[in-house]
């Protein structure tokens, strides 16, 4: 997951959007899909638990 993540980011980094977007933008936005990458995993540790 972390890898599919860190390679999401760099095509974002890539794109033509990427230079639109202040610091600060990038930095919440890279929480959201950290978010939402994770949510999935933590729902399946409290089901497990």
């Amino acid at each position: 997951m972390q890898l599919m993540h860190l390679n999401l980011l760099a095509i974002w980094q890539q794109s033509v959007v990427y230079k639109y977007f202040s610091t600060e933008s990038m930095e919440l936005l890279c929480e959201i899909i950290a978010l939402a990458f994770n949510l999935p995993n933590l729902a399946k540790k409290n089901i497990l638990i």
